[in-house]
């Protein structure tokens, strides 16, 4: 077990309504040449070193073509990664045969980290923002 595990719980905490709202989650390095997963559980365990960077990368490539995280195909709603006051991103996955359902994720930037949480099925995207955002302030605190 890696001492990054221990995030995990407070990133698929209850809401502060005691509701659930994550899936699964990550925490994975971006910095160049380091890129990859710090820890993470569910299907975000396959994401790639090639997807951090593209998640980190081009921009307006992520809204025209699409990308991948942890192999599942996803759309961009809103892109703030770069903004500093707001170091977030909002994505949708697309469900692919046999799956219907789609699925928020809320992604966070710290300085050498990206917080990405998936929300349960109809979670809206602002909450699991605000979850990646709590633990991603305290990384950014910490100097990661």
């Amino acid at each position: 077990m890696s001492s990054w595990d221990a995030y995990l719980p407070n990133l698929m905490a209850p809401d502060r309504d005691g509701n659930n709202i994550a899936q699964e989650a990550a925490i994975a390095g971006k910095q160049p040449g380091s890129e990859g997963l710090w820890t993470s559980n569910g299907s975000l365990k396959n994401i790639t070193p090639e997807e951090i960077k593209k998640l980190v990368g081009d921009e307006a490539a992520l809204f025209q073509t699409g990308f991948t995280i942890g192999g599942i195909r996803c759309a961009m709603l809103r892109n703030l990664i770069n903004d500093d006051s707001a170091k977030s991103m909002d994505i949708r996955t697309k469900a692919t045969p046999p799956e219907t359902e789609t699925y928020n994720i809320g992604v966070y930037r710290t300085g050498q980290a990206l917080v990405i949480v998936k929300g349960l099925s109809g979670v809206h995207g602002g909450k699991l923002n605000l979850r990646a955002e709590e633990v991603g302030k305290y990384l950014d605190s910490a100097g990661y």
